[in-house]
Parts: structure tokens; C-alpha cells; sequence
């Protein structure tokens, strides 16, 4: 791990703990490169990542501060569009199509999770998902064509894929297999979310089905820091 990493893990620690406290004034980047002997180059870097992560806010001539990171969760307490997990608190969700096409040649991963679907063509779409006018997330769907044979034409009902498939063809939405698991940014999600090439990323994972048990739609998602999951967990 790059050591800019690590001292940029260091100071998330401690405003996590409360040991820096939102409002209170980080060491200056002379004093913090004292503390980890490093250069102030790497200190910049580590808060450079910080700032990126809307964890500190920089003022010029006066230094930096931790901020007061709003609740902006999304919840996922069941199978929902991003617009629903995002929008309970008021933030406007846009999209940004990056692609809108059938396609009869999918990534193996693809194949094999909607297989059962029986499709030869599928409908490929491509969105960043935008907040307030700031990139969130970008997300890859696939839809296998019997499921909505228009819509690599359709315009999206309300900008969400979920209320289009209800709404213009009918489909309930039954259950999801979903996996969570982070990654880094790399050159192509750098440009798409314009975020800084190797920033942690969110990454999911999700084959969706009907409620009659026929996969509707393979997602793959990937979602910047500040953006966290908010989920309920029951007693079993």
C-alpha cells in the first residue's frame, strides 16, 4: 500500500473515533510530514484522498478541517431503483446514458448469471448516476431482450430502468442476489465518476429476478466514497 494510503487511513481513523472532531483543524501538512517523516508531497497526497472523500475541507491560508459529512445513505432495506435508495432525503438523482443498445455477444459473467433467462440478445445499459449534478455512481445493466423488447430505444419512465420494466412491460420484481465487495479506481471509471485513479470505490454486484423466478436484469455498480449502504438487519 502506498505510504500517502496509509496516512490517509491513519487520519479517517481518527476522525472516525472522534479523536479529530468535525470542525477541529488538522496539523499542518509541515507538522503531519514531521510526524509520519515523510515529505509534504506525500502528506498533500494523503489529503488529497481526504478531500476526495468529502472528509476535510481545505481553506486556503488557513489550513484543513474535518467536515460535517451529511447523512446522504442509501437504503437498501429491499430491492429498490438507485433514485429510491437515494432520493429519501431530498437529493436529486439524474442520469447520464453512456450506452442504450442490443446486443447479442455479452461478458461471460453475464451469460452466466442471466442463463436461465434462455435470451440470445440482450439490451446493454450503460448510466452515470448523477446527485445533485455530481457523479455517484456508474452502473452496466443487462436485460435480457424477451424481458423488454424495447427497450434499447425506450426512454426511461422517471429516469429509473425499475419503473420502466414495471410500468411498460409488466415485470415484478421478485428477488436479488447482490455481492459487496470494494475496488480502485482504474483510468475508465476515473473519467466516467471523475474521480482520482486509484480511490476506493463501492463495487456491487446484482442478478435480479421475478416473482416468478426468471432473471430480469444483471448489474454490475460502482459508487464513490461518500455514498455509504444503510441497511436493516433482523434477528433470525
Amino acid at each position: 500500500m502506498p505510504i500517502y494510503r496509509m496516512i490517509a487511513d491513519d487520519l479517517v481513523a481518527q476522525i472516525k473515533s472522534g479523536e479529530l472532531p468535525v470542525s477541529s483543524q488538522l496539523p499542518s501538512e509541515a507538522e503531519l510530514a514531521q510526524r509520519y517523516g515523510v515529505s509534504r508531497m506525500t502528506v498533500r497526497q494523503a489529503m488529497d484522498q481526504l478531500e476526495n472523500a468529502k472528509l476535510v475541507v481545505r481553506h486556503r491560508g488557513s489550513g484543513s478541517y474535518v467536515r460535517d459529512v451529511p447523512g446522504r445513505l442509501r437504503g437498501m432495506n429491499g430491492l429498490r431503483s438507485f433514485i429510491a435508495e437515494i432520493s429519501a432525503d431530498g437529493s436529486a438523482v439524474t442520469n447520464r446514458i453512456v450506452a442504450q443498445e442490443s446486443q447479442s455477444t455479452v461478458p461471460p459473467e453475464v451469460a452466466a448469471e442471466l442463463s436461465t433467462a434462455r435470451s440470445t440478445r440482450f439490451t446493454r445499459l450503460a448510466r452515470v448516476r448523477l446527485v445533485d449534478g455530481t457523479p455517484a455512481a456508474y452502473q452496466e445493466a443487462w436485460i435480457p431482450f424477451a424481458v423488454a423488447p424495447g427497450l434499447a430505444r425506450d426512454e426511461l419512465v422517471e429516469g429509473s430502468l425499475y419503473r420502466t420494466l414495471a410500468q411498460r412491460y409488466g415485470v415484478e420484481l421478485g428477488w436479488a442476489n447482490q455481492v459487496i465487495s470494494s475496488v480502485l479506481v482504474d483510468d475508465d471509471l476515473a473519467t466516467l465518476l471523475d474521480e482520482k485513479v486509484g480511490n476506493p470505490l463501492l463495487a456491487i454486484r446484482r442478478t435480479t429476478f421475478s416473482t416468478r423466478n426468471v432473471p430480469i436484469e444483471f448489474v454490475r455498480s460502482w459508487s464513490r466514497a461518500g455514498y455509504p449502504l444503510a441497511q436493516r438487519l433482523d434477528a433470525v
